[in-house]
Parts: C-alpha cells; structure tokens; sequence
C-alpha cells in the first residue's frame, strides 16, 4: 500500500508525475494536494501511470477529479501510460480516459 511519484516539469509548463506502486483509497488521499497545486499553477498535467500496481475506484475518481478540472480551468490533462491494471478497471468503467 505504498506509492511514489516522481514529477518533472517540462519546458512547455507540463508537470509529468510517474507512478509506481498503489493508486488505492490508502494512497489517494495524500496525492491530491500536490497534484491540484500543480494542475493550476502549469499548463497540463500528464500522469503515467504504467507503473500502477493496484488501481481502485479511488484511483480512477482520482483521474476523474483531475480531468474535471483541468477542463474548468482551461488546462490539459493526459494519461500517458497505463499499466495492464490501470487499463481493466478504466474499461470496466467504460472509461475513455
């Protein structure tokens, strides 16, 4: 039940946060603070996820969360990688994310 997350921010103002590990309700909480910083303080935010080991419902109301409001805010928000867990419970959603 752990997570690390690396962030990079490229010139084009697009902050790339790489995931390793869980993306559960035990790991969600503490990600949110950061990851709304940085969506309103750049351009886009892109969150790899290929790294993702376990991926909940907290996890995908994460990246509900996130698209949401980039699209308020006018900012770009993008998936890069999806793990093999990642991509079962974004289709079991019917998620086009």
């Amino acid at each position: 039940m752990k997570v690390v997350a690396k962030r990079k921010v490229n010139g084009s103002g697009t902050v790339l946060y790489r995931f390793e590990g869980d993306l559960t309700v035990y790991t969600v909480k503490k990600l949110v603070p950061a990851l709304i910083k940085d969506l309103r303080a750049h351009a886009a935010l892109e969150l790899d996820l290929s790294g993702v080991h376990k991926f909940d419902s907290a996890g995908y109301q994460l990246m509900l969360l996130m698209d949401r409001d980039a699209r308020q805010d006018g900012k770009g928000f993008s998936i890069s990688g999806k793990s093999d867990e990642v991509s079962r419970i974004l289709s079991l959603y019917g998620s086009e994310l």
